[in-house]
């Protein structure tokens, strides 16, 4: 695997992570939300891993195809990482985000403000997303804080 494809895995479980999150907080129904008290620490922290956790297995056909077809060039490098590769980490994000963090925990808000400016970058350079520059940072910052998962986004 190329060297910047090595810190990729990790920047996409954040990001999955992240968005696993905030799909957690989907919901179909109409009603006022109830309202409930803040998750544990460690219940907040699982769930964030199961949401990048998810991010990443949804984001695999893309590094499928990569490993079978090599890396795709101009358009199709775009609409590789646009409609396949990007849309789990923003997904994850946005559940994150959405996430009743326990109280203290404004390392999620500067690790989110992190991974939105890696997939700004991205959307602007998709080649960012596969040699691992955009969320290396987050990646980087997920994996200290003891977010393994998301560090692999």
């Amino acid at each position: 695997m190329p060297r910047g494809l090595q810190a990729l895995p990790a920047a996409l479980a954040l990001l999955l992570t992240a968005v696993l999150l905030v799909a957690c907080g989907e919901g179909g129904s109409t009603a006022a939300p109830e309202p409930t008290e803040p998750m544990t620490a460690k219940a907040f922290t699982q769930e964030v891993e199961r949401i990048c956790q998810i991010a990443i297995r949804e984001r695999e056909p893309g590094f499928d195809y990569i490993n079978e077809h090599g890396y795709p060039e101009g358009a199709a490098e775009r609409k590789l990482i646009e409609t396949v590769m990007l849309p789990p980490v923003k997904e994850a994000v946005q559940k994150i985000e959405r996430l009743d963090s326990p109280e203290g925990e404004e390392r999620v808000t500067r690790l989110m403000a992190m991974f939105r400016k890696g997939i700004a970058q991205i959307e602007d350079r998709p080649s960012m997303l596969l040699d691992g520059s955009a969320l290396s940072t987050a990646d980087y910052w997920a994996q200290e804080w003891g977010l393994t998962g998301c560090g692999q986004v």
